[in-house]
């Protein structure tokens, strides 16, 4: 789709809102039909959760936003990406499929990393918590 030339294309709060009610939209679709998005949502109350309890430092919580968001930001960027090739190819085809896994691909690995860093930041903390605790 080209933009007209003589069609002027002016910043506006109303357009602004009107794209950010797109980007909620894209939200709750993803929410509503990505199995994943769930697993992320409940993921992101675990990890605030034990920031709070093992009483995280500010640089901690930030990284570990910053890692929430890249990991949600890149499943969106996936099921976006899902779609379009479901459009454009609703046969099964292997350029097709290469494109679907690696996006996947793509999440699963920020995921690991993520739980990673989870793991060496939260883990001594977490078995000193359960280890006194008994």
């Amino acid at each position: 789709m080209e933009l007209q030339e003589n069609k002027k294309y002016k910043a506006s709060v109303k357009g602004y809102l009107k794209g950010f009610s797109y980007a909620i939209d894209g939200l709750k679709s993803a929410y509503k039909n990505e199995q994943s998005m769930t697993i992320h949502f409940f993921t992101t109350i675990l990890i605030i959760i034990l920031c709070i309890v093992l009483k995280a430092t500010p640089i901690e919580w930030a990284i570990s936003i910053v890692w929430l968001g890249l990991i949600a930001g890149m499943e969106l960027i996936n099921t976006a990406l899902e779609a379009v090739i479901d459009l454009i190819c609703p046969k099964i085809h292997p350029l097709a499929k290469i494109g679907k896994d690696t996006a996947s691909g793509a999440v699963a690995l920020l995921s690991c990393l993520a739980f990673l860093f989870w793991a060496i930041l939260f883990g001594p903390r977490l078995l000193n918590l359960i280890t006194s605790l008994f």
